[in-house]
């Protein structure tokens, strides 16, 4: 929610429709888009997840434009292959990688929470971390089970704080500055509340390659309901436990001494 992507797009776009708007012509209006678009990407320096949401937004104003249907598997995997013909090494880049699960989980698995839930704040949520969990297991060694509740309090006040942070940059009046700066430090409260709450941050086990795709793979047949989803769990389970045998067994002690003595 703080790393600045999607969500950050979609209320600068609300803005700068709203003020496009006011000249009553739509192609003006899909160019000013496009034009802010590109302007906010390089005002926050173009990071991965940021490029993804841009180009992915410039997208759907094209198809808009041309009057084609905006597809959103070709717009996410657009906007992949611009990123790694100008630098293939960002496919390593973790906020790229958690920036990407995060939308194909929302596309993919929204439906299903919110048939269930009936709530949007607490579907989309749901959906981002479906994919972005095993992630945080193999990268960080982590799981949150509060996201949940740090979402739901903070998302409608982070609306309202891009919004007046996009105003008081135009207009420059102390009391927007003051209502700003109260609205921030409930934000930072809010924060510091869940991070302090139980189960906030739960360590785990470093986990291999192969159990994360199968983690992958489970969820999957979990969304498509297949018959032999109880038998792939037990040999997940059974080939888990004989690779952690296997390092265990051919793990051997390594002690490395640099030296760092001046004058060498």
């Amino acid at each position: 929610m703080l790393a600045i992507s999607g969500a950050h797009f979609s209320y600068v776009i609300l803005i700068v429709t709203w003020i496009s708007k006011k000249l009553k012509n739509k192609k003006i209006e899909q160019i000013s888009l496009i034009i802010a678009i590109i302007f906010f990407m390089n005002l926050t320096g173009n990071t991965p997840s940021v490029v993804r949401a841009g180009i992915m937004a410039i997208m759907a104003i094209i198809a808009d434009i041309l009057k084609r249907k905006y597809d959103f598997y070709t717009a996410i995997c657009t906007s992949l292959l611009i990123q790694i013909i100008q630098n293939p090494y960002v496919i390593f880049d973790i906020g790229l990688i958690l920036s990407y699960c995060g939308v194909i989980g929302i596309v993919k698995f929204y439906d299903f929470f919110h048939s269930k839930l009936k709530s949007n704040i607490v579907s989309v949520t749901l959906s981002a971390n479906v994919l972005i969990i095993p992630i945080m297991i193999y990268k960080f060694n982590t799981i949150s089970f509060t996201f949940i509740i740090s979402n739901v309090l903070a998302s409608a006040l982070l609306g309202f704080i891009i919004i007046l942070e996009f105003i008081v940059s135009i207009i420059r009046i102390k009391p927007l500055f003051i209502i700003l700066d109260v609205l921030l430090s409930i934000l930072r409260k809010i924060a510091n509340f869940c991070a302090n709450l139980p189960l906030s941050k739960v360590y785990v086990t470093t986990q291999t390659v192969y159990v994360i795709l199968a983690i992958y793979i489970l969820i999957y047949l979990f969304m498509k309901k297949r018959k032999y989803m109880p038998l792939f769990i037990a040999i997940i389970l059974l080939s888990n436990i004989g690779i952690n045998f296997y390092k265990i067994q051919n793990n051997e002690l390594v002690i490395n001494f640099i030296d760092v003595r001046p004058g060498r």
